[in-house]
């Protein structure tokens, strides 16, 4: 396990997100790296009172916050069952042939347990969209790109772990090896951008977002996702929550604040409802050990937020299209 040293430790004086420098509140003490377990020592979740986004304080520096990634899920790349099965059920979903089939006299069971079982934003969002030029930003080894390649979409990608762009490159999907500022080497801009879970781990949100919006076309769209903040988990399970991830997760944005970025880009925006509870994994964090009882009521959960008896404002992921004007 890795140990930060002092200096490798940044104190922040103002919220990352709306840059109040007042009024803000330690909100967790002494969270621990509970879902990878590769960093020692605690870390302090603090809210700002003004935009009510969470922020690390302190935080790594942005040259060293890659030891916390050692363990991290996009350097474990690995075909496995439960892998197989989840390929299966998209691709009976879409009616595709990628990839590895199980049986095909299962197609109807899979297309009817989907919605249920495997939710793919914004799969979900795309297939209702005109084909277009699409990038996706932290694409891990491009198994959503792969599968929009097969649709007919222009594919790339950009991804920071060198392992996964790797294997996705011998997909034969156009993926670079760096950080978002990638974006800025190409010599076009985009229709649709992607950027699934990987706001949380930016430094610079307000740079994050101009930059997208700069590089895609007018009247394209942004798909952005990350852990909401407000979510009911959060409020159930507090720092053991899932999608507090420290020291990985740097900020949470209130959709609020997100949206008030947004707008001083000229651009529009929406949300739209997730299904994503993550009740299993933050359950693990806090008891530290399997349980059917919990597998069984987080599935519940999330099958009442699929038929939108779970208020949006409480679901554990927001999912927010940035529409450029």
């Amino acid at each position: 396990m890795y140990t930060f040293k002092n200096e490798e430790l940044e104190k922040i004086i103002e919220c990352p997100v709306c840059k109040n420098k007042e009024n803000h509140n330690i909100l967790h003490e002494n969270v621990e790296d509970l879902a990878f377990k590769c960093i020692n020592g605690t870390w302090n979740i603090y809210k700002c009172c003004e935009c009510e986004s969470l922020y690390l304080n302190p935080r790594p520096l942005s040259e060293k916050v890659y030891n916390a990634y050692s363990q991290y899920f996009t350097h474990k790349v690995e075909k496995n069952s439960i892998r197989k099965l989840e390929n299966e059920i998209i691709y009976h979903w879409l009616s595709i042939e990628i990839g590895e089939r199980i049986n095909s006299k299962y197609s109807y069971f899979f297309k009817k347990i989907r919605p249920f079982l495997l939710y793919r934003y914004p799969l979900e969002k795309l297939l209702e969209l005109p084909k277009g030029k699409i990038l996706d930003i932290g694409c891990g080894d491009a198994r959503l790109l792969e599968i929009l390649n097969k649709l007919g979409w222009e594919t790339y990608g950009i991804e920071i772990d060198d392992k996964s762009a790797s294997i996705a490159r011998e997909k034969g999907i156009n993926v670079k090896t760096g950080t978002f500022e990638l974006i800025n080497t190409y010599d076009q801009k985009f229709d649709y951008i992607m950027a699934s879970h990987v706001i949380e781990h930016i430094y610079d949100i307000d740079k994050f977002i101009f930059t997208l919006i700069n590089n895609t076309n007018k009247n394209g769209t942004i798909f952005i996702s990350y852990p909401n903040p407000n979510s009911l988990m959060h409020k159930l399970f507090g720092k053991y929550w899932w999608g507090i991830d420290a020291p990985r997760h740097v900020a949470l944005p209130s959709i609020d604040s997100l949206e008030k970025i947004i707008r001083q880009s000229n651009s529009t925006s929406r949300t739209s409802k997730s299904p994503i509870l993550t009740f299993w994994g933050s359950y693990m964090n806090k008891f530290n050990r399997y349980g059917f009882v919990g597998v069984i009521f987080g599935k519940t959960l999330q099958i009442l937020t699929t038929y939108n008896l779970i208020p949006k404002k409480y679901t554990d992921q927001i999912q927010l299209e940035i529409v450029k004007k």
